[in-house]
């Protein structure tokens, strides 16, 4: 190639980083000789959201391979047998790798497997690799957890040979679609498959976003390992880590296999001492969550003022955001370590503040505070705590214009408490309904808008301030009977009535009736002309606005105002009279 081009250039495209001994790579690819020309990083790709961290735990140390002699093996894996047993062992096991295989180690890690997954993954819903250091392995493994299990939670995938047993070739020979339906089936939530059980297979190249953790007893190395963690690194709604836990302990020697590559290239790849860490960041992160609430007593009063006195503190957008984001990331560390009893230091706080956090987003209507992007660990142990105290309805929002505002509101503790839950639905029930009539809520925000402001300033007796707020809610609850009185047919009717309000004396004289009788003319224009799927029509609703214009035209509408007004007249319509 070099000869047949000697002017070219050429570029080598590469998924995992490359070592420094492989200096051959840079020198015939990179012009300068030296470093990739661009690269997009582990770092990079965890910043842009595009793979979650991923984490390593150690599970076992007595019975890992790695730097491990077999006589200390030997005596942790079986301290319960005489030393003749013990003898008789060490034929069979005679290499640290045979060992590896022991019945007895497969067994206890099999258990611990399960148990670890029970407690820590399959509450969140998200599944696992088991790697084996080989194929018997693979089947021990497999039959321990057929016993402990089930055999439908759990499938082997790996290379059979011609010259292997029947038995292997009849239970784990997978023909193509086999083993593609094996696949779908883990990638698939909803199926009861929860481990995929490999040694040779599946370690590179399988997307699987919903596993999070890869029980590692096979001693990976180099661009192996980076390829193989990489199945729990795939983005999943939830989820927000993938975790490494080893049982081969390869941790002492991955930091030093990792050398031979750049630190900027590894940079946001796992650590050996990753749990560890992570206690570090649970104490760190729950003082940053509880600064807010420093001046509060929780030991004095009741749970709902408390709570209320919380929320409060938490009413500045900007505070609120400053508390998510620390509250998010005690979370992440929470999920990771429960139910480990390290963090029971922490729980009663966690739950606590959760408590808060799910309060003040029902308060403001901030749905940025959704507990749907925390685990289901963490979802459940704080809906669970707010069952238990009993304040479930004192945190649901009101709604205005349900029949049972009332009572809803009645539960809300003090008259602050009251008017803060009012102000805020007030504010929500505007932002909805402003569309359907433009004039009417628009009047009703500025009014509410004008209160709050001078509430802030003036600081008004609460149970005035909560009296106003009452009658401009009020005023929305009429509009229905406000209607009627006019004789218009419903609500639909009177937002079109608003828009011509400001018209009295110029379209019609200073009269109610005359102003229905003119809102019901224009309804009617509007109507007759109406066909399926009219607003998305130009000649339709070019038509129905040549009609209204004359209209308005003929009743001597300014000229001024007259296109501004055809077009709310239209724009209601869209919304209010859109189907036939």
């Amino acid at each position: 190639m070099r000869n047949a081009l000697p002017n070219a250039s050429f570029f080598a495209f590469t998924g995992t980083p490359l070592d420094k001994r492989d200096r051959n790579t840079y020198r015939h690819f990179s012009p300068v000789g030296e470093k990739y020309l661009d690269a997009y990083t582990i770092k990079n790709a965890e910043d842009d959201g595009e793979i979650v961290p991923v984490k390593y735990a150690s599970r076992m140390a007595q019975l890992q391979v790695v730097g491990k002699t077999i006589d200390q093996l030997f005596d942790e894996l079986f301290y319960d047998k005489t030393p003749e047993e013990k003898a008789k062992l060490k034929k069979k096991y005679a290499t640290i790798d045979t060992l590896a295989k022991s019945d007895r180690r497969i067994a206890r890690i099999a258990r611990d497997i399960i148990e670890h997954y029970s407690d820590h993954i399959k509450p969140n819903g998200f599944k696992a690799q088991i790697v084996a250091p080989d194929r018997e392995a693979a089947v021990m493994y497999k039959n321990e957890l057929d016993k402990l299990v089930g055999s439908e939670r759990s499938a082997v995938v790996m290379t059979v040979n011609n010259d292997d047993s029947k038995e292997w070739k009849e239970k784990y020979k997978l023909t193509p679609p086999k083993e593609k339906s094996i696949k779908e089936a883990f990638i698939d939530h909803k199926n009861s498959l929860e481990f995929l059980i490999v040694c040779d297979k599946l370690l590179t190249g399988f997307d699987a976003p919903i596993e999070q953790v890869m029980y590692l007893d096979q001693r990976l190395r180099e661009h192996t390992l980076l390829q193989a963690i990489a199945r729990t690194n795939r983005t999943f709604p939830r989820k927000n880590f993938g975790l490494v836990v080893d049982y081969a302990g390869v941790g002492k020697e991955l930091a030093e296999a990792l050398v031979m590559f750049d630190k900027e290239d590894l940079e946001g790849i796992f650590g050996t001492d990753d749990i560890k860490k992570e206690l570090a960041n649970l104490a760190y992160w729950h003082k940053e969550t509880m600064k807010y609430f420093e001046k509060v007593n929780r030991s004095r009063g009741r749970p709902e003022d408390i709570l209320q006195r919380c929320m409060e503190i938490l009413e500045p957008e900007d505070v609120r955001s400053q508390f998510d984001m620390a509250f998010r990331e005690f979370a992440k560390s929470m999920d990771l370590l429960m139910p480990d009893p390290v963090v029971n230091p922490y729980v009663e706080d966690f739950k606590f503040i959760g408590t808060i956090r799910e309060g003040a987003k029902n308060l403001y209507r901030d749905e940025r505070m959704s507990l749907k992007d925390c685990s289901k660990k963490v979802e459940a142990l704080i809906h669970a705590h707010i069952t238990d105290i009993g304040i479930e309805e004192i945190l649901e929002p009101i709604n205005i214009t349900a029949p049972d505002f009332k009572e809803k509101l009645e539960i809300k503790g003090s008259t602050r408490a009251k008017a803060s839950h009012i102000e805020y639905a007030m504010r929500e029930t505007v932002a909805e309904k402003i569309a359907e009539d433009p004039v009417f809520y628009g009047s009703l925000k500025d009014q509410l808008e004008t209160l709050i402001a001078e509430n802030k300033k003036e600081r008004k007796d609460e149970a005035e301030y909560l009296k106003i707020l009452l009658q401009i809610r009020e005023r929305e609850e009429r509009r229905e009977t406000y209607a009627k009185s006019l004789g218009l047919k419903d609500t639909k009717e009177l937002a079109f009535y608003g828009l011509f309000s400001q018209f009295k004396g110029k379209l019609f004289h200073d009269s109610n009736k005359e102003q229905v009788e003119f809102t019901k003319e224009i309804i009617r224009i509007i109507k007759e002309k109406r066909v399926i799927d009219w607003t998305e029509k130009e000649d339709i609703k070019r038509e129905i606005r040549s009609l209204i214009r004359r209209k308005l035209k003929a009743g001597g509408c300014p000229k001024d105002e007259t296109e501004p007004l055809v077009y709310g007249i239209m724009s209601l319509a869209s919304s209010q009279l859109k189907d036939i």
